[in-house]
């Protein structure tokens, strides 16, 4: 398993060159990406291109960036997933993602509503493992509690505005 550190969470001059190639595009669409826990517009080219051109695939930088982007939509930035954001903001200042309203604490409920989504789908494929027999035993599978840790801070009923 490769050691994540500073270089690893920092992109590469390849994929900084692509990403200053993006360009805002008002009918962008935005989707959940699972592995860094965060959302992602098409205009951003994260993923299409930076991310799976990558050749060392000990390279975290477009999970850590969007993992600071979601630390800043709950408004708990974490500086642990920083670096590249910092990076970007050097050396790609236009860059698309960096507008606004894509980091906004407003889209706080809409991460969380994504985070309940993978739950209840981790519970009904448990669900179905335990029908076909796949899953033996009374214990819950490992990665369950790892689900249950993750989604915790999301299960929180949000707070109700006075009406």
């Amino acid at each position: 398993m490769a050691m994540i550190n500073d270089e690893t969470i920092l992109f590469s001059p390849q994929s900084i060159a692509v990403l200053r190639q993006a360009r805002f595009d008002p009918n962008a669409t935005r989707r959940f990406e699972i592995m860094s826990g965060g959302f992602v517009w098409s205009d951003e080219r994260l993923l299409e291109d930076v991310h799976f051109s990558l050749h060392n695939s000990s390279n975290y930088a477009v999970r850590a960036l969007m993992g600071y982007r979601s630390s800043l939509i709950e408004g708990k930035p974490s500086e642990n997933y920083r670096l590249p954001w910092d990076q970007l903001l050097r050396e790609c200042p236009d860059w698309a993602g960096f507008r606004a309203e894509r980091s906004r604490p407003s889209l706080a409920s809409e991460l969380a509503a994504e985070w309940r989504k993978v739950r209840r789908g981790c519970i009904q494929m448990e669900r179905e493992l335990r029908r076909q027999k796949m899953l033996k035993g009374k214990r819950r599978p490992w990665w369950s509690s790892i689900i249950k840790t993750l989604l915790k801070p999301f299960m929180q009923r949000p707070p109700t505005s006075p009406t």
